[in-house]
């Protein structure tokens, strides 16, 4: 990324950047290798609250990065009408009665705001190059100026700038008054004097000197008066009008004159500046940034919605955007992998009886992220602690910033991390602010151990995407055995989480019967034809012919329970066999049941995992099942490797320590899972119940098809994690009925969280899965042949 732009502009229609003519890769970085970009939002490098020892233990971690890519800094400057929260550099709480009235008497008040802001450049400048000196690996550092604290720092220091000019002119008025007094006085004197020299013999010669002094003092007198005038209309301009042209120069100059000083800032540290909205991309990673898309600078505690409702229909207008992306303004750490649109087959259903169904891969991943700043120092101002700063009351009106609504609205914190990995699949990473406080943060594991998890395949449904499934067991054996990287580290998949409706029950759940199968006689007479004629001189012509004819086995409904759960079975069955032989992780899958097959097996007393328990039990291996008695048992969950979750409508599972492995000693975390279906609760409020209802530190839900993921606060500078899973299943009636909303999302996902307060995740879509799925169809043509 060059450090010499003033700002990224949003391309145009020609794909070039304002009046430059250069294009967005022009601007910014050329490599395309991958991308990691942490995001320090509302930094407030010169708040009092502001903690160098948690900032500390950010810059050794970014320092240890070795794929960092990008740092996004955004909120590091404070409004200077504030300063009840500003730091001792700026302010004179602390400061003894000598040295504030010396420093009132050495700075005069229309200085006051000029002296804050050059401190607090200086701040800005210091901290910066603390960070290129501590992190010489990053290659793009971004400074965003573009907040509520630059807009109300500005507004206060224009309005000071033209109050002084008032001022001063009303001085220099006053003045000019004073002259024009006393030129009046001496003119009076010298007509008198003239008049006494008229009755004077021999005074020709004083007469002719006194007209030309009363000439020039007359003069003297016009050009006050001109100046006088002149002042005075003047002194209108600077009057608080922003419809006169003089206000809105000043203003303008006022304000390119600040950019200036952060442009040349930035020029010094190779830094790029950002004072708008703007596209920002880092290698092949391109994020559509603003502090705040709404239309004020409310600190709102449901903005995630309106975020994600505003990109509903907007395909177009996002293409080529990978994260849009906003600040830690609102304090909600939130993430959406979103789905923009389906595809003319899926709104058509033509996916139905289909091995193979076509998927729109037109996504874009939402972020808002976390703000870095130390609630617990926060709180001393919301619970009276600091009395003397807020003139003995609460932060309120004019006493008041955006930290304070944060903190109210019970904000989370901590540091996010945006990530794009070869693949081109968009990640993210949370960590929480007390991990940087505390140093646990720098305790990080030798090896990562990586969860992967899905939910709601719906096999046997005529919308079931067979090719997907395939594809995602492929993956999942793959990155048992084959490591990925994960912060410059190994990771290896260790096991698998499952949201439910992994089975579907046909007519129990649904009351249509457009299920159709074809006439065997024509499918027959077909196939014959196709196999006379065919040529297998190339693999891709035998899976098509493959593919084919499987499908013609897909015709109709499955209204078999018996099929369905077997089917199920040997789901399970082909991720956990790889499971059993590669990891040492106590519980190697866990699953909860789903709605749809429970509508069918409830009223037997069965769960959509009966038959795998059966199977699993001939084999010899131990599961643990949620609702079944086990107080007979001195230790239940002694021998057992598989957690199965659901009783009556509460389809629901917790682990408290999960991440142990078979001897109990901690791969990661522990942390304590929830996994929960359905738990009621409009958007994210049933995740998080469920959450709560445990104590848990991660809390799983499937159902919605959806991707979205919400933290939620636990304490000051702590969170738990609320995810949604999205489906593996094709686009349903369901979705396409419930028409006002964004579209649903299929996917699968890749977790890992090391230690509580500490989560990462990555959401793999289905056209990736799909390919994965095609390319083992052609590995096995490749064997038989």
């Amino acid at each position: 990324m060059m450090a010499n732009s003033t700002k990224l502009a949003k391309p145009n229609q020609n794909g070039k950047n304002g009046k430059n003519g250069k294009s967005l890769e022009k601007i910014v970085g050329k490599d395309a290798r991958g991308s990691r970009v942490y995001v320090l939002s509302e930094v407030g490098y010169d708040t009092d609250y502001f903690n160098p020892d948690a900032y500390e233990n950010l810059l050794k971690v970014m320092a240890e990065d070795k794929d960092i890519s990008g740092i996004l800094i955004d909120g590091a400057v404070t409004r200077l009408d504030r300063p009840e929260f500003l730091n001792d550099s700026l302010t004179y709480w602390r400061r003894s009665e000598e040295d504030c009235m010396n420093e009132t008497e050495s700075i005069p008040n229309k200085r006051q705001y000029k002296n804050m802001m050059e401190t607090q450049l200086k701040i800005l400048e210091q901290r910066i190059m603390e960070m290129k000196e501590r992190v010489p690996q990053v290659k793009d550092v971004v400074l965003s100026i573009d907040s509520d604290d630059m807009q109300y720092t500005i507004s206060a220091m224009v309005n000071e700038m033209l109050l002084r000019g008032q001022k001063e002119i009303k001085e220099s008025i006053t003045k000019l008054r004073e002259r024009k007094k006393k030129l009046k006085k001496d003119y009076t004197k010298m007509q008198k004097d003239y008049e006494n020299l008229e009755s004077m013999d021999g005074s020709g010669k004083k007469k002719a000197g006194l007209t030309k002094r009363m000439r020039t003092c007359e003069s003297k007198l016009d050009y006050v008066e001109e100046k006088i005038k002149d002042k005075a209309d003047e002194q209108k301009l600077y009057r608080e009008k922003k419809v006169r042209p003089a206000h809105q120069f000043f203003t303008a100059r006022f304000i390119r004159k600040l950019y200036r000083k952060y442009q040349g800032l930035c020029d010094r540290l190779d830094v790029t500046l950002v004072t708008n909205p703007s596209i920002i991309k880092f290698n092949d990673l391109t994020i559509d940034y603003a502090h705040s898309r709404h239309a004020t600078w409310a600190v709102l505690k449901r903005r995630d919605k309106a975020l994600v409702e505003s990109t509903h229909g907007k395909s177009d207008k996002l293409k080529g955007i990978d994260v849009l992306l906003e600040s830690g303004h609102f304090g909600i750490g939130y993430k959406q992998f979103q789905k923009l649109k389906d595809s003319p087959a899926e709104t058509n259903f033509k996916n139905q009886s289909s091995f193979d169904s076509e998927t729109c891969d037109d996504h874009i991943t939402i972020v808002m992220a976390l703000p870095f700043e130390d609630q617990e120092m926060i709180s001393g101002y919301s619970t009276g602690k600091k009395p003397i700063r807020l003139s003995g009351g609460k932060p309120m009106n004019t006493r008041k910033i955006a930290a304070m609504d944060r903190y109210k609205n019970d904000c989370v914190n901590g540091i996010t991390v945006i990530t794009k990995d070869e693949d081109g699949m968009v990640g993210t990473e949370w960590i929480q602010y007390r991990n940087f406080a505390n140093g646990s943060v720098l305790k990080q594991p030798e090896e990562y151990s990586i969860i992967c998890a899905s939910s709601d395949e719906h096999i046997a449904s005529p919308e079931a995407n067979p090719i997907v499934t395939k594809g995602w067991v492929e993956l999942y054996n793959r990155l048992l055995k084959q490591p990925t990287s994960f912060r410059g580290r190994k990771a290896f998949a260790k096991g698998l989480i499952n949201g439910g409706d992994v089975a579907e029950a046909n007519s129990r759940k649904w009351d249509h019967r457009y299920h159709q199968k074809r006439d065997p006689e024509e499918v027959m007479k077909e196939n014959l034809e196709l196999l006379t004629r065919f040529s297998p001189d190339s693999i891709d012509k035998i899976v098509e012919l493959a593919m084919k004819m499987t499908n013609d086995s897909m015709g109709g409904s499955v209204e078999s329970m018996a099929v369905v759960l077997d089917r199920v079975a040997d789901y399970f069955e082909s991720t956990l066999n790889g499971s059993l032989e590669k990891s040492r992780l106590k519980w190697l899958q866990v699953s909860t049941t789903g709605n749809h097959s429970d509508n069918v097996l409830r009223d037997l007393g069965m769960r959509e995992s009966d038959f795998l328990q059966q199977r699993l039990k001939e084999r010899g291996i131990e599961t643990y099942e949620v609702g079944r008695p086990d107080y007979f048992k001195k230790n239940p969950e002694k021998d057992a490797r598989v957690f199965l979750g659901g009783y009556s409508n509460a389809r629901v599972l917790n682990i408290p320590d999960y991440g142990l492995d078979i001897e109990g000693k901690p791969m990661f975390g522990p942390v304590n899972l929830v996994v929960q279906h359905d738990p009621k609760g409009s958007d994210m409020r049933g995740v998080i119940g469920a959450g709560k209802n445990a104590g848990a530190d991660l809390s799983i839900a499937g159902h919605t098809h959806d991707n979205r993921m919400r933290l939620y606060k636990t304490g000051d500078n702590t969170w738990s994690v609320a995810y949604k899973l999205a489906t593996l299943q094709g686009v349903s009636p369901t979705e396409k009925y419930y028409a006002g909303s964004v579209p649903r999302t299929q996917a699968a996902h890749k977790l890992v969280m090391p230690m509580p307060g500490d989560f990462s995740e990555q959401a793999i879509p289905v056209t990736y899965l799909r390919e994965q799925g095609r390319e083992s169809l052609r590995r096995t043509v490749e064997q038989e042949m």
